[in-house]
């Protein structure tokens, strides 16, 4: 028996069977549909950022967040969970330009030369909370929730998200078709399962 439930961004599987063979079958043909960089927990209990707290609890590691369009979305999932605190330092919602450069140290340059939304940014909220908080790791968000604010080069939907560590910052960039809301839900959940395959990626 396959039952599956949505609750947006979140698909969960239950597999039934008295049959162990033919459950791991079933399993296996899941992880190859969706892939394994999706599939972050086997237990129907966990959330995506209940995950995140025990993984850094467990590396005994820290985070920092710099959010623009999620509006801290992201801190909000994180602070959900008892015990965060152990592992979440903080976050800064930078919202306008002029916190993303104070705050942040986001070069005044790049936010001229290639605008609020984009990699280059992206990349210094990142690096720019990750040293202002002293954290293992910072992640950012910055991009156009919409339904204003899109351009032909930079449509609505156009979000980039940062995850830096001490090594290494790793930006990518998502065009997500949806609503303000679902953009921002998607936007928080992406930036966090990010976090996970760096983080996971680093312990390898």
């Amino acid at each position: 028996q396959v039952i599956y439930s949505v609750s947006y961004p979140i698909l969960t599987f239950i597999l039934r069977s008295s049959n162990e063979e033919l459950v791991r079958k079933y399993e296996y043909e899941v992880h190859k549909l969706i892939g394994n960089e999706y599939i972050f927990s086997r237990d129907i209990d966990d959330t995506l950022p209940n995950t995140i707290v025990k993984i850094l609890k467990e590396k005994k590691q820290t985070l920092s967040l710099a959010e623009s369009c999620t509006g801290g979305l992201i801190g909000s999932l994180l602070t959900n969970i008892s015990g965060s605190s152990e592992v979440f330092e903080g976050g800064v919602i930078s919202y306008s330009n002029a916190v993303k450069a104070s705050i942040l140290a986001v070069k005044n340059e790049s936010l001229d030369q290639y605008g609020a939304v984009s990699r280059e940014v992206a990349k210094e909220m990142a690096e720019g909370v990750r040293l202002k908080l002293n954290t293992d790791y910072g992640i950012s968000v910055t991009g156009i929730a919409g339904p204003t604010g899109g351009s032909i080069e930079k449509p609505v939907g156009t979000v980039f998200i940062g995850i830096s560590s001490k090594n290494d910052t790793v930006v990518n960039e998502y065009h997500f078709k949806f609503d303000r809301e679902r953009v921002r839900v998607l936007s928080a959940h992406t930036a966090l399962n990010n976090l996970r395959l760096m983080i996971q990626a680093n312990n390898e």
